[in-house]
């Protein structure tokens, strides 16, 4: 079993940081995101929130975060945010033991040169992370995320996809989004799919 909340559920008068966000890592450990110290990870959430997004949890019956969507109004605030917090996502990767992460911060560095800027509709409106850990896939814990995200009263939303995850595409569609287009964006060649109300 599992429940969802929102960030703006958090009350962190009686939970820390570090309490609440101790696992995000190991939900999504290929995303720079993820990677955020906890209070980075906090100030991420408040300007998404701030900006009309949504941030979406999902916790299992121990209160273990297993699940994560954010929402942007335009996902140029992710690549602002990233950009604003570089040095320190470098220390925290490249002074990491960690392979993966070593990996992540050469791939966002070739990115940092080939990312020049991204205004186009599928940066709209978009679900720009959306994760669940391993071993609570499959169990309808992202589509509850997702549909939470379908609820609101926008008339197009957006998500990408790496082209070759056919999993995550093949969910995406049975949900009702439908690709629109593959784009290559940095070293990354992703699946941008389209929900619209007025087609469901």
């Amino acid at each position: 079993m599992y429940e969802l909340f929102r960030f703006e559920d958090i009350n962190f008068q009686t939970e820390s940081q570090q309490e609440i966000f101790s696992n995000i890592k190991t939900i999504k450990h290929d995303s720079l995101i993820a990677r955020l110290r906890p209070d980075l990870l906090t100030k991420y959430f408040v300007v998404v929130c701030k900006s009309g997004g949504e941030v979406i949890f999902a916790k299992n019956n121990e209160g273990l975060i297993i699940g994560l969507l954010v929402f942007n109004r335009d996902n140029r605030i992710t690549l602002n945010f990233l950009k604003e917090y570089k040095l320190a996502l470098v220390s925290t990767l490249g002074f990491s033991f960690s392979m993966t992460d070593k990996i992540l911060l050469y791939k966002s560095i070739i990115n940092s040169i080939l990312i020049k800027d991204l205004d186009n509709e599928y940066t709209k409106n978009e679900i720009s992370l959306v994760a669940v850990l391993d071993k609570y896939q499959g169990k309808g814990v992202g589509t509850s995320m997702i549909n939470e995200i379908l609820q609101i009263p926008d008339e197009i939303i957006h998500i990408k996809t790496d082209e070759g995850n056919l999993g995550a595409r093949a969910l995406y569609r049975k949900i009702g989004f439908r690709e629109v287009v593959i784009e290559k964006i940095g070293t990354r060649r992703l699946a941008c799919m389209r929900y619209e109300k007025n087609e469901i």
